[in-house]
């Protein structure tokens, strides 16, 4: 039953481990089922969704303000309030990642769950990194990126990433002393990563 948050460094793969990781482990993604609830609460429509994948960037970005601030401008006119309505997503995934966590087997990627689901029961907390160097090369084979647009990714990523869990906690979110296991990705395969997580749940699952 349990919990699993990855955190990463965009480009590390996380989101490519965490949808291979919960189906071999027969546990839920918590993808785009959290963040159709949180649509539907703040009343934003499924282009939100579309927009987010069409600007390239990762799933954290679209609570940061320029991406919220394009969604909205296409979706209502423009004349939001972005820096309210990511005030608003955080409200919203402060509350529904807890309470999807307490069904447990869940995997969530990103999104500050590490932070949200710090009382959850069998928490396990994973950290993926990679040099960025390596990060480009991942987004370029496995997202159809160029080079160029990997490089201004990662960095826009990594930017938003950073001023999203400021907002959440004073931690440093790269500290790895906050995880149960820390992994370079660019030192280990997806496969052998799903492993050692895998073997993670299942002695936490024995004691």
């Amino acid at each position: 039953m349990a919990v699993i948050c990855i955190s990463r460094q965009f480009g590390a793969g996380g989101r490519t481990l965490g949808v291979s990781l919960a189906k071999r482990l027969g546990y839920r993604f918590a993808d785009h089922e959290l963040m159709e609830k949180v649509s539907k609460e703040l009343g934003i429509s499924d282009e939100w969704f579309a927009v987010t994948e069409r600007e390239g960037h990762g799933e954290d970005s679209l609570v940061s303000t320029g991406t919220v601030a394009k969604i909205l401008g296409r979706i209502r006119g423009g004349d939001q309030d972005s820096s309210g309505m990511a005030a608003k997503v955080r409200e919203s995934l402060c509350r529904l990642i807890p309470e999807t966590a307490a069904q447990g087997q869940v995997v969530f990627v990103g999104r500050g769950s590490q932070f949200y689901c710090k009382d959850a029961k069998d928490l396990i907390r994973i950290l993926l990194v990679a040099p960025v160097s390596w990060r480009e090369d991942f987004l370029v084979q496995h997202h159809r990126l160029s080079a160029d647009e990997a490089r201004i990714t990662i960095k826009d990523w990594d930017k938003n990433r950073a001023a999203f869990l400021k907002k959440i906690t004073d931690r440093d979110p790269d500290d790895p002393s906050l995880y149960d296991l820390c992994l370079n990705t660019s030192h280990i395969s997806m496969d052998r990563a799903e492993s050692l997580i895998c073997e993670l749940v299942q002695m936490r699952s024995s004691n």
